[in-house]
């Protein structure tokens, strides 16, 4: 709910109407306004009503029709600067993967949004401010918060009410992080990553005063806002009656139902049943999800399946049904084992984080996706020929029998990258992955030449355009500052 207020705000001073109707929690009436203000929006304005009517339509539940619309807006981005496809479009495909749950691949999108410091100051915020909850989501606390003290910086740019909503997210985490530690939910298979730096959050108590002064901040402006933080805030103490707890509970979820909020209802309806099962009030979790736990393959193939089996594990622990117990947690386990082995060894390098990520999806599958069936065999082609000093736009338009042309648009369209201009970017990604894990001075060229560089000022120029610093400065960890007796390298 905080992110689509984060949109909301965005474009609150072009399109007061939509915004006013999303920031109360009116989904329903936003995307039928919205639709007809985005037939007559032009430029700029028809972008952001598309993005936000996109969000709407992600809340209301309306999954196809959200990707449908965010692929038809990449063509609306491009009319106004091949840059606006990769922001835009990068920022939509992120949002578009942490609402299907997944974490790893809305991180990547968002963060090479947030990444760049040619973007506008208020897309970075909030793709900082998303890929904190995507990171947070998939148990890497540290990055989460690295990632919103910078949406924090980077927001001191842009007035109060972006900081104030920075603040809510950064609240609204601490919540569910502390929520994460308790007892009752120590057996969950990421229980210790949601412990790392749980000593340094403000103590819970806290946490739920500020949580209920920022929600009378917002009662008035944005009831979208303080309906999701006084939620958090009436969570009741690990040892108050469970009948107390599945009331608030139960408020909570009705509020959305009311509101038609479909899209948020499973995530909520399985972070209640968590939160109960953590003060024991078992019978109160199974009732809310029971939606999902009547049919066994339904329950297999959903997209929370992770925390969902965790949960269907713990009522039957608590039923004295052992064996199907057991069988609950082995598949919550190998829930975890599959998410863990599907970002495992993947890069994803953030200068705005100051890190180099390993637990992130490979950017080429997020970039992919986002290309025509037809052109995602070439966007595999590049990436699988990176090595070849050879690799042409010419040479990947007669692998895939099109013309350079065609080949130059679709990438163009979908991207905001030429062919040409994505091969040279992933090629400098991975020579700078490669001088972050263990290159030395002296193998600087070697790394080079590895992914297809033979030109000093070829890999001078292009390492300096794409991460503002040269590859001397990468080795030696002084971004921004001029690495002397280097020349230009």
């Amino acid at each position: 709910m905080l992110l689509l207020s984060l949109t909301s705000f965005r474009a609150r001073q072009s399109h007061p109407e939509m915004c006013g109707l999303v920031l109360r929690g009116d989904v329903t009436r936003a995307i039928q306004v919205g639709r007809g203000a985005l037939e007559r929006a032009v430029g700029h304005d028809n972008a952001q009503i598309g993005q936000l009517l996109g969000r709407c339509l992600l809340a209301a539940g309306r999954d196809e029709d959200a990707d449908q619309l965010f692929r038809r807006q990449a063509l609306i981005y491009q009319e106004i600067s091949r840059a606006h496809v990769r922001w835009l479009s990068g920022l939509d495909q992120g949002i578009l993967q942490l609402h299907l749950n997944r974490p790893g691949r809305a991180a990547e999108a968002l963060c090479a949004v947030a990444d760049d410091s040619r973007a506008p100051v208020d897309l970075r915020v909030e793709a900082m401010a998303a890929a904190a909850v995507a990171l947070h989501r998939a148990g890497e606390c540290a990055s989460a918060w690295k990632s919103l003290e910078a949406a924090r910086r980077c927001a001191a740019q842009s007035g109060a009410m972006l900081n104030r909503l920075i603040e809510c997210v950064a609240l609204e985490l601490s919540a569910l992080q502390h929520e994460r530690d308790l007892e009752g939910v120590n057996d969950h298979a990421l229980h210790a990553s949601f412990r790392t730096g749980i000593s340094e959050l403000s103590p819970f108590e806290q946490v739920r005063r500020q949580l209920a002064a920022a929600a009378n901040e917002f009662s008035g402006e944005a009831p979208l806002v303080a309906r999701r933080l006084s939620h958090l805030a009436g969570l009741t103490p690990p040892n108050a009656p469970p009948t107390e707890a599945a009331a608030h509970m139960l408020k909570g979820l009705s509020w959305i139902r009311e509101q038609q909020l479909t899209g948020f209802e499973t995530a909520q309806r399985i972070e209640s049943a968590l939160m109960l099962i953590a003060r024991g009030a078992f019978t109160a979790a199974a009732d809310v999800i029971a939606l999902y736990t009547a049919n066994e393959t339904q329950a297999r193939c959903n997209r929370h399946a992770l925390d969902l089996h965790y949960c269907m594990f713990k009522l039957h622990l608590s039923q004295g049904r052992s064996a199907e117990a057991l069988r609950w947690y082995r598949s919550h386990s190998q829930e975890t084992v599959l998410a863990l082995r599907s970002q495992a060894g993947r890069r994803m390098l953030n200068s705005y984080l100051g890190t180099a990520h390993t637990n992130a999806i490979a950017p080429d599958d997020t970039d992919r996706s986002r290309l025509p069936l037809r052109y995602r065999r070439a966007y595999q082609y590049i990436v699988e020929n990176l090595h070849d000093e050879n690799l042409s736009v010419t040479q990947v338009s007669t692998h895939l029998g099109v013309t350079v042309r065609a080949l130059q648009l679709a990438f163009r369209t979908h991207l905001g990258l030429s062919p040409g201009e994505l091969i040279r970017n992933r090629r400098m990604e991975r020579i700078r992955e490669d001088l972050c894990s263990h290159a030395g001075q002296r193998e600087l060229v070697e790394v080079a030449h590895r992914w297809g560089i033979k030109s000093r000022s070829t890999l001078a120029t292009s390492y300096r355009e794409r991460f503002a610093e040269t590859p001397m400065q990468t080795l030696h960890g002084r971004a921004g500052t001029t690495a002397s007796g280097t020349g230009v390298l």
